[in-house]
């Protein structure tokens, strides 16, 4: 499974065993959409080959800093979760091209923010850490 490059485990109804998936460092794009994870494990920074990520329709109420270590990332899904804040270090992934916020009770960045897509979330963020108050 060395060589394994994409994995689908969407509609499994998993709770808890992505800390195994880390393993197959590998991978470049993991589905994990439709499941009922409530976190993610930090050593997810070991799947520096990623570049799609969809956690799509899960219980997430957080995300592991640790994600903003994967600099192959494109595209990450994480419409239809518990999310309310995003790490601001999200904003170092300059390969980031998508990022699916889709009914998140969002607070840090606001709902009208995340629709806007990962430009406008990093120019929020960029005002946060300045000390300036972002209008929309």
């Amino acid at each position: 499974m060395t060589n394994l490059s994409e994995l689908d485990f969407s509609w499994n109804q998993l709770t808890s065993g992505a800390e195994s998936l880390t393993r197959i460092t590998n991978l470049s794009r993991l589905y994990l959409s439709f499941n009922e994870l409530k976190s993610l494990p930090e050593n997810i920074s070991s799947m520096t080959n990623l570049s799609e990520l969809d956690l799509s329709c899960n219980e997430l109420t957080n995300l592991p800093k640790a994600i903003t270590s994967l600099n192959n990332l494109s595209g990450v899904y994480l419409g239809w979760n518990k999310l309310k804040s995003l790490p601001e270090t999200i904003t170092s992934l300059n390969n980031l091209s998508e990022l699916d916020l889709y009914e998140n009770p969002h607070e840090d960045p606001l709902l009208e923010i995340a629709e806007q897509g990962i430009d406008a979330i990093r120019e929020y963020f960029r005002h946060k850490q300045a000390g300036e108050e972002k209008r929309i």
